[in-house]
């Protein structure tokens, strides 16, 4: 098992303060993958990806508190 690069195309690029999250089981837990975007292309490899795995992507508008 050498893992598998996860390849998307986003309809828009991220905008300030989006972030890229993805889930390889069923959404129990969120990886941030923000720094695989260039653009819309996504590519992140994960070497504990198999090719049966089902993966779950979401943007995610990160909450900025001020004092």
């Amino acid at each position: 098992n050498n893992g598998l690069t996860l390849s998307a195309t986003l309809s828009t690029g991220l905008a300030s303060g989006e972030r890229l999250f993805y889930s390889k089981d069923n959404g129990v837990t969120w990886t941030d993958i923000t720094a695989s975007v260039s653009g819309t292309t996504v590519s992140h490899f994960d070497n504990t990806l198999t090719s049966t795995a089902t993966v779950q992507m979401r943007v995610q508008m990160l909450q900025v508190t001020t004092a």
